[in-house]
């Protein structure tokens, strides 16, 4: 079973991010990242109300095909303005929260609940959408004083 779960996670990515990537270009890519990853945000809060293993690995996968697209339209937008280090440690920081995101998940369930995990990985998701936001946001040019 839990083959086919995994194998349904990755069905679902690859046809999030054919969509997403399809309606991306027609509307701007920050908007866009900023709704998938409130939507990102809202399934990985939903997650706490699946009462089985089915409930719970849709609420995965509809989670799993709006985020599969992001990192590769986020790389996008810095690769348009940044060399190759900051993509570096982009694609890094990743493979960092790869490894660490398993240890925080066991540390929180050993010592809390699947509430508090799910909702701090939620809120992790907003504060890091938040700095994606900020770090991206138009600067309007300076005018002369005078």
């Amino acid at each position: 079973m839990a083959g086919i779960i995994m194998m349904a996670y990755t069905i679902t990515a690859i046809v999030g991010n054919y969509l997403i990537n399809n309606f991306a270009p027609r509307a701007k890519l920050r908007q866009a990242i900023m709704f998938i990853g409130l939507s990102a945000a809202f399934f990985q809060a939903t997650m706490y109300f699946g009462k089985g293993v089915f409930s719970f690995t849709v609420i995965r996968m509809l989670q799993t095909g709006v985020i599969a697209a992001v990192f590769p339209m986020i790389l996008s937008i810095f690769a348009q303005s940044v060399g190759g280090e900051t993509l570096g440690f982009l694609n890094s920081a990743r493979f960092a929260g790869n490894a660490y995101g398993p240890l925080m998940a066991a540390f929180i369930v050993a010592y809390s609940n699947l509430a508090t995990l799910y909702f701090v990985i939620t809120g992790i998701t907003l504060v890091s959408l938040m700095a994606f936001l900020h770090a991206t946001r138009e600067v309007p040019p300076m005018t002369p004083q005078g």
